[in-house]
């Protein structure tokens, strides 16, 4: 019988949140015992959640995954001086990972990013008991942190800690993972960690069985209209994308083609419906900004005609939105710049039909174009969609794990 080594994943989120990163440690943890690691979480109690909680997405944990809760100082109210859960679980965490370590033997301990500052838990654990850790990057912290270039603001200030706390954090790491390699490249040039350090660049990666347990639920769209499905939390990178299509389809003049964002959240800056209004398309796009629980989010997809993909002007961004996209079974119009993994991982399982791809070089009279012509091939009919599915496996959650149990075996 092979003995399983633990792992222990420090995340402050966990279902039933339903914030976008919970995916990540999820995802992987449910493979991770595949490959000789039994995963255990360490999170916070939902009783400390800010965000409306989704139930069912605890059923998408599989069971052997061990979790473990934590207290956090209550989110303060109006006067939000320390709102972060990072910050409000800090001292709790760090007495409950003590307590989850002399309990068990520890083998190893990975923290995905963000919260942030839940990476400098690593390096004190690390010192006090020399268990080898790991920093996964879903987003980068420094010079990642949007408005951070505006003096004397919240985003100013944090980006200032960030500089300070991210290379103490690092200092002791055994390794490096990320959504994409990318991500975490600037530790490197800026020489906070040795250049030789092992790290890995893994997707978010899909769990088939997600795909099972869609739930579903009444559709918030007009049904007798063609509809492209945008799902998920809208980025400020993307505006630029969002005002061509929408330039697109005011030219084209089709009545019957309607554009739904659900679950866009709290983005800075002008609405997807005030810019639907600026265009004059406001009897062809809904927005939602409100959360619809995930498992919901599944059977919507597969109730749209086209899933919408709007990627951001930024080279790194991964969209881990594609994958469940290509699970429903329609086909996907994206927008992407042209050196995003996301564009290239459409290529690669043949799903790139109705792909506009964009880089810094592109006019906008060209980017135009192109997406025009992308919405003729598909009022046309010319809808033949044959994804190669057999090769999402190198991108499923599963993969992910492997690849993070090799990094894990070779630096414990």
């Amino acid at each position: 019988m092979v003995t399983l080594k633990n792992l222990l994943i420090i995340y402050p989120h966990w279902p039933p949140s339903n914030l976008t990163g919970v995916h990540r440690p999820r995802l992987i943890s449910n493979y991770l015992i595949e490959f000789g690691w039994q995963p255990i979480v360490l999170t916070v109690s939902p009783d400390y959640y800010e965000e409306t909680l989704d139930w069912d997405l605890v059923d998408t944990v599989k069971e052997h995954v061990i979790v473990e809760h934590s207290r956090a100082f209550k989110a303060p109210g109006k006067l939000r001086i320390i709102g972060d859960i990072g910050l409000r679980s800090f001292p709790f965490i760090w007495k409950k990972a003590k307590e989850i370590i002399r309990k068990r033997q520890i083998d190893a301990v990975w923290i995905p990013v963000p919260n942030y500052y839940m990476m400098v838990m690593g390096r004190l654990l690390y010192l006090k008991f020399k268990i080898p850790y790991g920093i996964d990057y879903i987003d980068p912290w420094t010079d990642g942190i949007p408005g951070a270039g505006k003096i004397f603001t919240r985003a100013w200030i944090s980006n200032k800690i960030a500089r300070f706390l991210e290379p103490f954090a690092l200092k002791e790491a055994a390794f490096i993972s990320g959504v994409s390699s990318s991500y975490y490249q600037y530790v490197f040039q800026n020489r906070w960690v040795k250049t030789d350090l092992p790290n890995v660049g893994m997707p978010y990666g899909f769990d088939p069985d997600d795909e099972m347990q869609s739930k579903p639920a009444k559709l918030p769209w007009d049904t007798n209209k063609k509809t492209y499905l945008y799902a998920g939390a809208f980025l400020p990178k993307s505006l630029y994308f969002l005002e061509k299509l929408f330039e697109a389809l005011k030219d084209l003049n089709d009545p019957q083609i309607q554009v739904v964002f659900l679950g866009t959240g709290p983005y800075p800056g002008e609405s997807i419906t005030s810019v639907a209004h600026r265009y004059g398309l406001h009897r062809n796009v809904i927005e939602v900004r409100d959360r619809f629980p995930f498992l919901n989010i599944l059977y919507f997809l597969k109730k749209a005609d086209f899933c919408l993909l709007l990627g951001s002007t930024e080279a790194h961004y991964t969209a881990s939105k594609t994958f469940q996209m290509l699970l429903s079974g329609k086909p996907v119009f994206s927008i992407l710049h042209v050196e995003s993994s996301a564009a290239q991982f459409l290529k690669e399982v043949t799903a790139d039909q109705f792909l506009v791809e964009w880089d810094e070089k592109m006019e906008d009279k060209k980017l135009l174009k192109n997406i025009k012509e992308v919405i003729r091939s598909i009022r046309n009919g010319e809808t033949s969609w044959k994804p190669d599915l057999l090769k999402m496996e190198n991108f499923s959650a599963r993969s992910s794990a492997n690849k993070l149990a090799e990094i894990l075996d070779g630096t414990t």
